[in-house]
C-alpha cells in the first residue's frame, strides 16, 4: 500500500491518496442518513482529502458538526474544523464559517430547549470551565452521580458536557469558545443569573445528601481480611462498636459479599455519593463568586450549615463557608 501511495516509486500505478480520501468522504456523506458507520473514519477521510468540488458541495448541504453530535462523536468535532481550516482553496473560509454558524445555531437551540430549561443541566454548563480530570474513569461516574445521569446520559446531555467536555481537552476548548463568545451564542450566553441557578442546585445537593464516612481502601482490606479469617471476632467487634464508621462499614456490599473483588470498590454507590458530595463543594465554590443575587439563593445560603459529621475536606468546607459569606455580603449591599 505504501508503494501505491508513493508517486516516486509507483509512477504510472500511483494512487492519489488525497483524491481517494475525498472519494471515500463523499460516499460516506451521501450514505450518512441511511447507514450507521464510524464517524471517526469519515472525519479521518476529510482530514486527508483534497478539497474537491464534490466534497465541498456535499458538506455545504448539511451541518456536519451537528451530525457528529447526533451520533455522539463529539471528540471528532475539533478535528473536522481543523481539517477544513487547512484547505487552501477559494471559498474555504466561507465553508468554514458556514459550518461554524450552522453548529452555533444547532447548539443554541439545545441550550435554550434543554440545558437552560432544567436547573440540573444549567448547573452542568456552569462547570465546563472547571477542570475535572476525567481520565480516571471513576471521575465520570462521579459526574453522573452528581447530575443523576445514571440512565441515558447521551439523551439528557446532548452536548456531552458531563463526558467529552472533560475527557477531551480539544472538545472542551471548542465548546468553551462557543459558550464564552457572545457573538456566537447570542442570547444564550451564560449569565450571572444562570450561575445563581447553578449555585442553588449545588447548595441543595449538599444539603440533601448527607456526607458519608467512607473508610479508606487500606481500612477496607484490613476489615475484609478480618471478616474472612475470623468472622466470629468481626461480629463481636461490630456489635460492641457504636461508631458511625463501623455502622457504615457494615452496609458495604463488599464486606457482605466476600466473592466481590476488593478492587471493584471504586464504583460502589456509597463511595460515589461521597465523592459527588466533595465535587459539589468544589462546584459551589466555583459558581458562587459569579452568581447574581436572588431571593431563593440568599435564603438557602443564609440557612446552610455543615453537619459536624466528620473532619473530612476541611479546606473545601472553609472555602464554601467563605464564599457564602461573601455572597451574603454582596446581596446585603445590593439591598441597602
Amino acid at each position: 500500500m505504501d508503494f501505491l501511495f508513493d508517486q516516486s516509486r509507483s509512477r504510472q500505478f500511483w494512487i492519489n491518496a488525497s483524491l481517494r480520501h475525498a472519494e471515500f468522504a463523499v460516499l460516506y456523506l451521501k450514505d450518512m442518513r441511511r447507514r450507521s458507520f464510524s464517524m471517526e473514519n469519515l472525519v479521518n477521510h476529510i482530514h486527508g482529502a483534497a478539497p474537491t468540488l464534490e466534497l465541498q458541495e456535499n458538506l455545504a448541504n448539511l451541518s456536519f458538526a451537528a451530525q457528529l453530535v447526533e451520533r455522539e462523536a463529539h471528540s471528532s468535532i475539533p478535528d473536522f474544523f481543523a481539517a477544513i481550516s487547512q484547505w487552501n482553496i477559494d471559498g474555504a473560509v466561507d465553508l468554514y464559517n458556514d459550518q461554524l454558524e450552522r453548529f452555533d445555531r444547532f447548539a443554541m437551540g439545545i441550550l435554550g430547549g434543554m440545558y437552560y430549561a432544567d436547573p440540573c443541566l444549567t448547573a452542568l454548563v456552569s462547570i465546563v470551565k472547571l477542570e475535572i480530570d476525567a481520565h480516571p474513569s471513576r471521575n465520570i461516574y462521579i459526574l453522573f452521580e452528581l447530575f443523576s445521569f445514571h440512565n441515558a446520559p447521551g439523551t439528557l446531555d446532548k452536548l456531552s458536557l458531563s463526558y467529552w467536555a472533560h475527557y477531551s481537552s480539544e472538545y472542551r476548548r471548542f465548546i468553551l469558545e462557543f459558550l464564552e463568545n457572545h457573538r456566537r451564542c447570542g442570547i444564550y450566553a451564560f449569565t450571572r443569573e444562570h450561575y445563581a441557578t447553578a449555585a442553588i442546585y449545588f447548595i441543595k445537593y449538599i444539603s440533601n445528601h448527607h456526607e458519608q464516612i467512607t473508610p479508606s481502601l487500606s481500612t477496607l482490606k484490613r476489615k475484609h481480611i478480618q471478616q474472612k479469617n475470623t468472622p466470629w471476632r468481626w461480629r463481636k467487634i461490630v456489635q460492641k462498636s457504636n461508631s458511625s464508621e463501623a455502622a457504615q462499614v457494615v452496609q458495604w456490599q463488599l464486606l457482605k459479599n466476600p466473592g466481590m473483588s476488593i478492587f471493584h470498590w471504586g464504583n460502589h454507590g456509597l463511595l460515589l455519593s461521597d465523592r459527588a458530595f466533595g465535587l459539589a463543594l468544589r462546584c459551589l465554590v466555583h459558581v458562587l463568586p459569579q452568581s447574581a443575587s436572588s431571593e431563593e439563593l440568599t435564603i438557602l445560603a443564609s440557612q446552610h450549615k455543615f453537619i459536624p459529621l466528620s473532619r473530612r475536606r476541611p479546606n473545601r468546607k472553609r472555602a464554601v463557608t467563605r464564599e457564602i459569606a461573601r455572597y451574603l455580603a454582596r446581596a446585603e449591599q445590593q439591598r441597602s
